[in-house]
């Protein structure tokens, strides 16, 4: 065998390696939407991911409403970063030291009682719906802290025109305990009902609404409003997991 072989072989390797990554890191914000798609029932875009020294940066974040939603998107971030050292993603608690939202719309599908956000009760149903994947792994997590800058909030009352709101400066959380589950989707999860949660109690909302904070407490809780009608009846499939396809556009 010629001495060079063995070297030609090694180039041919890491070229290959090199490739490979490429490839792979070109195709994540692809496999993250469609997995997101996938769980949420709704399409879901990312733009693109930047991995950093400590942590990553998504650009381009999109969450459309489910079928037969009057308002297009559900929630869009222009830039949505994770500040942490990635040892400390791997260990168990979970600790991440950020995650800061830049340029938020959130959009309020409400029912007929205006006690329940329609949209988003379907997608955190159908976020945490599903058994565990085979590659899950159970653990607590802190976020120590959680903010949103520019928020823009956009309200469809029942049988009423939008509404958007002044963009709100900041929305900030502290010390948020990620009780024991799926990771993703239990962070997932904490985020947009802290968000929401933190949305309701604001007064614009509240006054728009004609109904104190304490009445909210039925928003995540699919079909739970008042009354003998459906509490959304622009969605048809109310209260079951909706089928996703990435062809899905809203018009």
């Amino acid at each position: 065998m010629s001495p060079k072989r063995p070297v030609v072989v090694w180039i041919v390797f890491i070229a290959m390696l090199l490739a490979l990554g490429t490839f792979l890191y070109l195709r994540i914000g692809t496999v993250i939407s469609d997995s997101l798609s996938a769980k949420l029932g709704v399409k879901t875009k990312v733009d693109n991911i930047n991995l950093l020294e400590k942590g990553l940066e998504l650009e381009g974040f999109k969450i459309q409403n489910p079928r037969h939603s009057p308002v297009k998107n559900a929630l869009t971030i222009e830039n949505l970063g994770v500040k942490t050292p990635w040892m400390q993603v791997f260990a168990n608690p979970i600790i991440l030291d950020e995650i800061s939202l830049e340029n938020v719309y959130v959009s309020l599908v409400m029912s007929r009682d205006h006690k329940s956000a329609c949209n988003w009760n379907i997608l955190i149903n159908n976020m945490s719906s599903g058994s565990p994947k085979w590659y899950s792994i159970k653990r607590t997590a802190l976020i120590k802290h959680l903010v949103l800058k520019n928020v823009t909030i956009e309200i469809q009352l029942f049988g009423k025109k939008p509404q958007t709101l002044s963009p709100i400066d900041k929305l900030e959380f502290f010390n948020i305990d990620v009780k024991e589950g799926i990771p993703t989707n239990e962070i997932s999860s904490i985020i947009v009902n802290k968000m929401i949660g933190s949305i309701f109690s604001l007064n614009t909302v509240k006054s728009i609404l004609g109904l104190p904070f304490e009445a909210f407490k039925f928003i995540f809780t699919p079909g739970s409003s008042e009354g003998g009608d459906d509490p959304c009846p622009m969605y048809p499939n109310y209260g079951k997991k909706t089928k996703s396809t990435n062809k899905e556009e809203h018009q």
